[in-house]
């Protein structure tokens, strides 16, 4: 480093973060749900974030060295990134209703079984985090799990040529419904009378209109 490092002393009210966590993140990204009052905490805390002294370079004994400018201009871009995300904008969904929880499953009338979940009303996002089908009464082939859109495309999540009995075909992850979007269940082989167990899990989003 040259002649111009800034290096502040420690003080016990400041909170520091270092360069290496900024830089190399442990953390992954992530989905979470955040309460009103969480939120406020944290678009205040983003003023410190603002600040070169919140930063650490390098430890010493009784100072530390706060990052170059190159290294602050890529900190105030991420910082500016967040601003952005937690002020609100028109790509940020802010909103959570409730829980999706919808049971797919009955009984099997013929030779296969189809079910679908409600469709997503308007002026909502729905998150589907995962959705299972199984048969507890024999196996089934062709099984297959599909997110239908609104718009009339279909995004295929998981297919089996073969499902063995009590065997799940499960499929997971973070997909966004929009209005008219809805999942579809399907299983070949089936008989009258066989068992099904299906359903979708996630959590519903109400977004302004």
């Amino acid at each position: 480093m040259s002649e111009t490092d800034t290096y502040y002393r420690y003080r016990e009210d400041r909170v520091l973060l270092s360069w290496s966590q900024i830089s190399r993140p442990t953390a992954s990204a992530c989905w979470i749900h955040l309460t009103g009052a969480q939120v406020e905490m944290l678009r205040n805390m983003t003023q410190y974030l603002n600040r070169p002294n919140t930063y650490v370079w390098e430890y010493e004994i009784d100072k530390y060295l706060t990052p170059n400018a190159d290294n602050f201009d890529d900190i105030q871009a991420q910082v500016a990134n967040l601003e952005e995300k937690l002020m609100g904008n028109e790509n940020t969904l802010w909103g959570f209703a409730e829980e999706w929880d919808e049971d797919l499953g009955g009984t099997a009338t013929g030779a296969t079984y189809e079910e679908s979940s409600s469709a997503v009303p308007a002026g909502e996002v729905w998150v589907l985090q995962a959705c299972s089908i199984r048969n507890n009464t024999r196996a089934m082939t062709g099984v297959s799990i599909d997110i239908s859109r609104g718009s009339g495309a279909s995004v295929f999540l998981a297919y089996a040529a073969n499902v063995a009995q009590f065997a799940p075909l499960l499929a997971g992850g973070m997909y966004a419904l929009v209005t008219g979007d809805l999942v579809n269940l399907y299983a070949g082989a089936t008989q009258a009378g066989d068992v099904i167990k299906a359903g979708v899990v996630g959590y519903k989003m109400a977004i302004p209109t």
